[in-house]
């Protein structure tokens, strides 16, 4: 199966065109197509010196992430998997935006504690096109 749960993928349409995500949650049929539910990171970590000031280094260390249901037509599989990150993860109707904004922040300190223990990993690295 190409999208099944933690497996990475690329966005092809949209506002995060280019972007890697995550699948969290499988496919479900909609009423006209197939969709999954990704978690992503549209601001990619940049990488941190030790003469940096604390300001800098935590600019640098941030993620944004965005979360979405998306048309399995509009992503593209890989090889990868991103396997025991995001299993703790509640997930919650996304369409409520309160429990959206608490998701985000959820999916944002995974997505940190990841690239804190394997920052060489290919969805912390930028996409060449």
């Amino acid at each position: 199966m190409l999208f099944e749960k933690e497996t990475v993928v690329i966005l092809s349409k949209g506002k995060y065109a280019g972007c890697k995500a995550v699948i969290v949650d499988g496919i479900k049929k909609g009423e006209h197509f197939e969709y999954v539910t990704i978690v992503g990171m549209c601001k990619l970590p940049a990488p941190v010196t030790e003469n940096m000031t604390e300001r800098q280094k935590k600019r640098r260390e941030s993620v944004k992430c965005f979360v979405k249901k998306m048309n399995i037509r509009h992503l593209m599989s890989t090889k990868y998997k991103m396997e025991n990150v995001f299993d703790k993860m509640q997930l919650t109707d996304i369409s409520d935006m309160s429990e959206k904004v608490e998701l985000l922040r959820e999916v944002e300190k995974l997505f940190k504690a990841a690239y804190s223990n394997n920052a060489s990993h290919w969805v912390f690295k930028k996409q060449v096109v």
